[in-house]
């Protein structure tokens, strides 16, 4: 005789499995009578049909009772990465189980660039840090002067460096030369390659300042053009002043609150801009106290700190009220100033002009090399020649 298989509902014996399939089928057969399998769960009648979607040949389905029972609810990957036991580090450190960002990131390149053998031939290479004593400097929070910062700041302050950018634009040339200095902010606690395409929009445009022009004469032009806009720049950097001096509370992308001071890192502009900033005469560094018959000396000059040109204002303003145009100009051109008398970083903590005022790319190296470097080599070799030398 025959192995007969029990029915799991009803316990009937039946000989094939196929009959047990036909007899589950029979609604008739073992079901209860409320429509559920003893012992069972069965889905909601509601969600048994399922419309017949446009791009399927078939226009009807039937529900098998004993398929796709829910049983618990667990949890999704998401849910089970928090319930890992190091999951709390996490919260601490975004970079875990990874020591920092420069760590993650070579790990994210090895995974990108690299084929699971390489990463491993690469994994088990023998490793020797060597100590050079040289420091590589790259962001800003690589160099000393953040150290130094930090050391003057309170326990558990935030640094958010400023940086400026401004330069002279023409508004409009047909209706009377108009110009106007653009003023850009952006902060050092943004990467430099992140911060520099332009598609991160990472610089704001702060203020558009204007260049009057004022029923003076013409030697007073100048003087009265850096007044104003010293002044313009005194009222829209004002908050910041106050936040680099005593801080202020902000949250951070995260969500946290930190106590934040905003030093001026860096202003960057070309150098009639800078020896504005730096309020110095035309024939003068803006960065060190060099003036122009030095600047072929061999000799490493001082550099032109805040503390001292405000020293050289305050000892030409105690003989002349600044608003002696001609008189003031020509006191504070005998000690290489200008006839700016309040300076905007003035009362800006921890500012120095040695300092914030950097170099920038296109006057520093780009025009210099085709306004003097190049100028010399033709007058060394000849035109001819610089030709003949650059066509090998």
């Amino acid at each position: 005789m025959p192995a007969q298989i029990p029915c799991p509902n009803c316990h009937n014996l039946y000989s094939n499995s196929a009959a047990i399939v036909q007899h589950l089928n029979d609604s008739t057969s073992c079901w209860a009578c409320d429509g559920r399998p003893i012992g069972r769960v069965r889905p909601d009648p509601e969600v048994q049909q399922h419309e017949p979607e446009e791009d399927i040949p078939c226009t009807q389905f039937r529900y098998h009772p004993s398929s796709g029972y829910v049983f618990s609810q667990g949890l999704n990957i998401m849910e089970e990465m928090d319930t890992d036991q190091f999951a709390y580090r996490h919260r601490n450190h975004i970079y875990y189980p990874f020591q920092d960002r420069a760590e993650w990131e070579l790990a994210k390149f090895l995974c990108e660039c690299l084929t699971q053998t390489q990463i491993d031939r690469f994994m088990h290479l023998k490793w020797e840090v060597e100590a050079f004593g040289e420091r590589q400097y790259g962001e800003f929070f690589t160099g000393w002067e953040a150290f130094r910062i930090q050391d003057e700041l309170p326990v558990g302050a935030t640094i958010v460096p400023i940086i400026l950018g401004s330069d002279k634009m023409a508004v409009k040339r047909g209706t009377g030369n108009i110009e106007m200095h653009s003023t850009f902010l952006t902060i050092g606690n943004i990467r430099s390659d992140v911060r520099m395409k332009a598609t991160t929009h990472a610089w704001s445009c702060v203020a558009f300042i204007p260049t009057p022009k004022f029923e003076a004469h013409l030697d007073y032009q100048g003087i009265l053009q850096a007044r104003v806009w010293h002044k313009c720049m005194d009222g829209v950097t004002v908050n910041l002043k106050i936040a680099a001096k005593v801080g202020t509370f902000i949250p951070d992308p995260f969500g946290t609150i930190r106590y934040v001071y905003t030093p001026l890192v860096a202003y960057q502009a070309d150098i009639p801009k800078a020896q504005v900033i730096a309020r110095v005469a035309k024939n003068s560094s803006p960065v060190s106290l060099a003036t122009q018959s030095q600047f072929g000396d061999a000799k490493v000059y001082p550099p032109r700190t805040a503390r001292h040109t405000l020293e050289q204002i305050f000892k030409v303003l105690q003989k002349i009220d600044p608003w002696k145009l001609n008189e003031f100009q020509i006191a504070a051109k005998e000690v290489s100033i200008n006839g700016v008398h309040q300076p905007f970083w003035r009362n800006w903590h921890l500012a120095d002009l040695s300092v914030f005022l950097t170099p920038e790319l296109l006057h520093t190296c780009h025009k210099f090399f085709f306004d003097h470097v190049l100028v010399w080599c033709k007058d060394v070799l000849g035109h001819q020649e610089l030709d003949n030398r650059y066509k090998s």
